[in-house]
């Protein structure tokens, strides 16, 4: 039986939701311009929903994901967190793709971090390393603390506090906090196999309510053939280069781009003001690309 990829759709996604994955000002402005005209941008990767937990070794981890993921392993092993499984998703195109589940020293819930790093021609386009605290109800309600911004909206028995700016050790204490005031009882992790099983039934329930609205749809069969026929420089086996470039390119094009539809025809009111926004937009995004390297050769 063959596996059904999935994307992102970006117009079924909130403003809101934009804001919250979006890592500046210009991300998000370049989101809502291709939200509000309806744009769903071609995929650098898919995944696909999993039927079982596909579980990897940890010296066999992309190295870039390795350096991601060290920090935040290396603060939870400092709060007694005890080691557990690793695992990926079924994926196709351009990401390297791991999460891990450690287990409290108690059984109490389990500690996930989850980290994806995206290359295409040998540059890297994104990549991020989130972290959560979980612990299951015996209604199956999911109790979720997090340090991180709000992501994708979780499903409906999940409930997610998110702490964007607080330390891992403020959020595990902030989890315990939350279920000490619990009067259910607690979904014990014990084993390697309570992990599998916790981490699948999870994956497929963010599956199945992103599917359910609209989020995450199939991708065609020509974007999984280009997908699946893609390769990319594999990050640690050789330079990876800056994706500064890229930015600045996409700030120019939303300058000239504007300029060449202000000078198309007789555009109304809408018309002007969205001309005008991609102008102003780039502008703004090469000052704030300025103003961060800046800060960055100061540091």
């Amino acid at each position: 039986m063959s596996q059904t990829f999935y994307k992102v759709h970006l117009p079924a996604l909130s403003y809101a939701h934009c804001w919250h994955a979006a890592k500046n000002p210009f991300e998000f402005l370049i989101a809502v311009v291709l939200k509000t005209v309806g744009v769903s941008f071609t995929p650098l990767f898919a995944s696909a929903c999993p039927e079982r937990i596909i579980r990897v070794a940890p010296d066999s981890i992309n190295p870039e994901l390795t350096r991601l993921l060290k920090p935040k392993l290396e603060q939870a092993r400092a709060l007694g967190i005890e080691d557990g499984i690793w695992y990926t998703l079924p994926a196709i195109g351009a990401a390297s793709i791991v999460s891990s589940v450690f287990r409290f020293h108690d059984g109490g819930g389990a500690f996930v971090l989850a980290a994806v790093h995206v290359t295409q021609n040998g540059i890297t386009i994104d990549k991020s390393c989130k972290a959560s605290f979980v612990t299951e109800l015996s209604s199956g309600r999911v109790i979720s603390t997090a340090p991180e911004k709000r992501d994708l909206s979780p499903p409906p028995h999940f409930e997610c506090e998110y702490l964007p700016r607080a330390t891992l050790s403020y959020a595990f204490d902030r989890h315990r906090d939350r279920l000490a005031i619990c009067s259910e009882q607690l979904q014990r992790i014990d084993s390697e196999d309570d992990m599998e099983d916790f981490c699948l039934r999870s994956e497929k329930a963010i599956f199945d309510v992103n599917i359910e609205r609209g989020v995450f749809v199939p991708v065609t069969a020509a974007e999984e053939a280009a997908l699946r026929a893609a390769t990319h420089a594999t990050p640690g086996n050789g330079p990876t280069k800056s994706a500064k470039g890229v930015w600045d390119m996409l700030c120019w094009i939303s300058i000239f781009s504007g300029i060449i539809q202000l000078n198309d025809g007789d555009p109304n009111d809408a018309q002007l003001i969205f001309r005008w926004s991609l102008i102003g937009g780039g502008f703004v995004g090469l000052v704030i690309l300025a103003t961060v390297r800046h800060f960055r050769r100061t540091e």
